[in-house]
């Protein structure tokens, strides 16, 4: 897994209001989901601050490249979530040993 958490550099770099701390992580990394599909995906009774798995099949939708004039190119990429899977991190801890134990031992 790789962790998109903003570097204090990136953080102090980002354009924004005085009044408003920096992020920790990019602008762009955060899934939201209404009534419909927290029910969908079984997250009723889930508190904030809990940490989930997630699981999901995405269609890239738009790669964009401009260019700066600079030395650099700017890239960002449009991707729709189509089906997900989330589960609390023990419960998903047990479906991947059982996935494991599957593939290694044929259980």
């Amino acid at each position: 897994m790789i962790d998109l958490k903003l570097s204090e550099k990136q953080k102090k770099s980002q354009e924004r209001p005085t009044s408003i701390e920096p992020a920790d992580y990019p602008w762009g990394t955060r899934l939201r989901f209404e009534t419909d599909q927290i029910k969908k995906l079984g997250l009723e009774g889930m508190r904030g601050g809990e940490m989930v798995s997630i699981n999901a099949v995405a269609k890239i939708l738009e790669i964009r490249i401009r260019d700066t004039g600079k030395d650099d190119k700017i890239e960002s990429m449009e991707i729709q979530v189509q089906k997900a899977e989330i589960l609390p991190m023990d419960d998903a801890k047990k479906k991947m040993r059982k996935a494991v134990a599957k593939e290694v031992w044929n259980d």
